[in-house]
């Protein structure tokens, strides 16, 4: 395969610090000192004394056995278990409290799926997660994909609200919907008929919904962590203006005179960001679409052989880029986070094209390549980001020409929720 034309060296050299310098900066700097921060919280422990504390928030997806606190910011960070503690929570939004409980984990994927349609206890101590807070109240068990759902009962017990996929007759999979009947007979202040509670669905959503709704009639009192969670937004959009670096250079494998170097372009970019922000993981995640307008222009020369004049070359390039990323923050505190993205771009051009005096007109084409970003959130409003796109082909329909477009940008940007 033919190598595009090289930049010189010492732009090669440029490109090859900077990026080291964000490698390293990423791996070594960021993961060590840019984690999740510690939170304001509690634990009691199992002679019933509460202490107050600062808890390291992961965002747990899975419901943990242990976690990790201080008693102060500068105090010695220290693990405690499910073995020694009774409760603990964050903030008011993430409580869990310790129940000795007979729980199904039957599989429900058609591989692991089994032929009993009853549920299969096992015993287990386990830390689950308190959805709405009440009498009763609704408990969230969460392990890889298997998702339970537990309600306390007059005792304060936990007890499983059972719903069960399983097998039956040549790979029929039939559904166990237990956990209507167990709502209607013990979760039914507002005495629901058994049509109503069929259209509960087993999911965080409804059956908070549910619970809540029961508070309301019985006129007891309660808490809904669930909606405190849901109100968070989880859509962003950014506006973007920034400027951009990019260098072109181009090859043709035959008359090697047309090969051009067209040195660098500063321009400014334009772009919205849409975000979405993954629910767990304390929000570290987030899926990006960001369309953006780029351009570059350059004139350059070129001699078809000694002894004859110089000739015009000329560069139009204008395109949107259409950008999906992956993006992974890491909180310095309460007000500040980096954040590293990866992204996919599709470039579609606008009438562009590079024209040689007397010579071709070369059509640029659509093309695509990978880029990274690096940057830094204020208050989840205002950002500031360098990018770095990899090199794009965009002489591709071309037999005998390449090309070879890099380009590096510094951003900012004003986020809305």
């Amino acid at each position: 395969m033919y190598k595009p034309y090289p930049l010189p060296f010492n732009r090669q050299i440029s490109i090859k610090k900077i990026l080291v310098i964000f490698t390293l900066s990423s791996i070594l700097f960021l993961p060590g000192r840019a984690q999740i921060v510690y939170e304001k919280a509690y634990f009691i422990d199992q002679t019933q004394e509460r202490t107050e504390c600062i808890i390291r928030n992961v965002g747990w997806k899975d419901n943990p056995v242990e976690f990790e606190y201080k008693l102060h910011e500068e105090g010695a960070n220290v693990k405690a278990g499910i073995d020694s503690i009774m409760e603990f929570g964050i903030s008011g939004t993430d409580v869990y409290r310790r129940y000795r409980v007979l729980i199904d984990r039957s599989g429900t994927s058609s591989k692991t799926l089994s032929s009993e349609r009853n549920p299969v206890y096992q015993e287990e101590v386990l830390f689950l997660k308190v959805l709405v807070e009440g009498s009763p109240s609704l408990l969230y068990y969460s392990d890889g994909n298997l998702e339970r759902f537990f309600y306390t009962d007059e005792n304060g017990s936990a007890e499983q609200l059972v719903y069960k996929k399983y097998q039956y007759s040549d790979d029929k999979v039939g559904e166990n919907r237990a956990y209507r009947q167990q709502l209607y007979t013990a979760v039914n202040s507002c005495g629901k008929a058994p049509d109503d509670i069929s259209r509960v669905a087993y999911s965080k959503k409804s059956l908070a919904k549910y619970f809540t709704e029961d508070h309301h009639c019985s006129g007891s009192s309660y808490i809904d962590y669930v909606e405190d969670l849901t109100d968070q937004a989880l859509f962003y959009f950014t506006f973007k203006l920034g400027v951009n670096r990019s260098t072109l250079s181009i090859n043709n494998v035959v008359p090697s005179y047309r090969d051009t170097d067209f040195g660098e372009d500063l321009t400014f970019r334009a772009g919205i960001e849409s975000e979405f922000v993954l629910p767990f993981l304390k929000k570290k995640l987030s899926l990006i679409l960001e369309p953006v307008f780029q351009s570059y222009s350059a004139l350059s020369t070129f001699i078809i052989r000694a002894g004859f004049p110089e000739r015009n070359v000329d560069v139009n390039y204008q395109s949107l880029e259409i950008q999906v990323g992956t993006r992974y923050y890491m909180y310095l505190n309460e007000r500040s986070k980096f954040s590293l993205t990866a992204y996919a771009l599709l470039d579609k051009p606008v009438n562009s094209s590079i024209v040689f005096e007397d010579g071709p007109e070369l059509i640029i084409s659509q093309s695509s390549n990978l880029a990274l970003s690096g940057g830094y959130v204020f208050k989840d409003k205002l950002l500031i980001e360098f990018r770095y796109g990899f090199d794009r082909e965009i002489l591709g329909p071309y037999t005998y020409w390449s090309s070879y477009y890099p380009s590096m940008s510094l951003n900012i940007g004003y986020r809305i929720h």
